[in-house]
């Protein structure tokens, strides 16, 4: 993820073919604080004893950040990447 956001989207933005530029640049503003949001919860709950002194909260982010990153890869596998192809 931090991969793509670093060299991968700012390369695309770059592209000459404007539709692939615009998904980039549009998917890179949306989604571009996913791997932040990521670490912050990685840290919060990077131990046994952080996950059961709130497991509710553990359960709620969990849910949260799979979200968040699902629709993060089923986004560029259906619109991104087959884009990519065709170049």
């Amino acid at each position: 993820m931090n991969s793509e956001d670093k060299f991968l989207y700012p390369e695309l933005i770059n592209s000459r073919d404007e539709q692939l530029k615009q998904i980039a640049k549009q998917y890179s503003e949306e989604m571009g604080n996913i791997h932040q949001e990521f670490s912050n919860y990685k840290n919060k709950f990077n131990t046994k004893t952080k996950i059961l002194s709130d497991v509710d909260g553990f359960l709620k982010e969990s849910k949260e950040i799979i979200k968040l990153l699902e629709n993060r890869i089923s986004k560029e596998d259906i619109y991104l990447y087959p884009k990519m192809k065709s170049l």
